[in-house]
């Protein structure tokens, strides 16, 4: 009896001596596993905050500034772009790519507000003028922080314009009467229908002069650019930097590398879609569609193929 219990008690210490090395290796492999966890936490809060913190959007103003799009060719609507700035003021800064003779002047002085809102939050917004960027597009740049640009870009062109093409002596050569009836002396002003008037050529100066006058003084508050630059005329990139239109040559890397030096470290570019044109738009419906039919056209194929093997 006594010999059994003694047995007894010798395996239960064997017992407890092999479950203590299976317990140490458990805690083991769960120490492991939390080390591991929060090591990888650790390393996932560092990326996020690098991929966040130093994030620089670029987004593109193409085309024809304009307010609301109409017809097929590439605009920039005032609004959308408007709303891309808004997404982006999230971002450390904004580079604005710009290929632009300009357009409407409502529609780019509105993205010009828009971007003055931007530097009063201290918002770092920094404009590369590709190929082009004229008159509108060119109101849009100067209120920018800086301006890049190539030696051969096309820079300027600051002035007004509300010229037409007037038919009313063609139509009166093939006897064609043009009927007024308007109520309201100007009413019908800048018709090309009808000779214009002195008075009403007078008019419309003083209405360009006021336009003319703002975007003169908009370029005057954020740039010093020399009195010859008013002229209407456009200048090379090389003649721009002189005048004091831009900064400095460069291009979408110089603009980067701007950023990097002002944030003291390394930037990652995001990129914003470029907004479609009509014309774009309407072939990638054109496309949706033929795909749809293609697809259903080779489905219907297969299934009558399907019908006529019998398992």
């Amino acid at each position: 009896m006594k010999t059994t219990r003694l047995q007894t008690k010798l395996e239960a210490k064997q017992s407890k001596k092999q479950s203590k090395p299976s317990t140490r290796l458990i805690f083991g492999f769960v120490l492991l596993f939390v080390a591991a966890f929060l090591l990888g936490m650790l390393v996932m809060s560092n990326l996020n905050h690098s991929s966040t913190k130093h994030k620089v959007a670029v987004l593109h103003l193409d085309g024809v500034i304009v307010s609301q799009a109409f017809g097929y060719g590439r605009f920039t609507v005032a609004n959308d772009f408007i709303e891309q700035l808004d997404k982006a003021s999230s971002y450390d800064g904004i580079i604005i790519v710009i290929h632009s003779n300009g357009g409407s002047a409502f529609a780019s002085a509105k993205i010009a507000k828009a971007i003055e809102k931007l530097r009063q939050q201290n918002k770092t917004v920094v404009a590369v003028i590709d190929a082009v960027g004229l008159s509108g597009a060119y109101l849009v740049a100067a209120t920018c922080n800086k301006i890049y640009a190539d030696e051969l870009s096309l820079v300027g062109s600051i002035g007004v314009t509300a010229s037409y093409l007037e038919i009313a002596e063609l139509l009166e050569r093939f006897n064609i009467t043009y009927r007024r009836l308007v109520l309201g002396q100007y009413k019908d002003i800048a018709s090309p229908l009808k000779h214009l008037t002195e008075k009403e050529k007078q008019l419309l100066m003083q209405k360009l002069q006021i336009v003319y006058d703002y975007f003169v003084n908009k370029v005057k508050q954020y740039r010093n650019v020399s009195d010859s630059a008013f002229n209407g005329e456009f200048f090379l990139g090389n003649e721009a930097k002189q005048l004091g239109l831009i900064d400095d040559f460069g291009g979408l890397q110089e603009a980067k590398q701007y950023f990097e030096q002002q944030l003291n470290t390394t930037v990652q570019l995001i990129e914003f879609a470029k907004p479609k044109s009509m014309l774009e738009k309407l072939l990638d419906r054109i496309g949706f569609v033929a795909y749809s039919a293609g697809f259903n056209f080779a489905l219907g194929f297969v299934n009558a193929l399907n019908d006529n093997f019998i398992a």
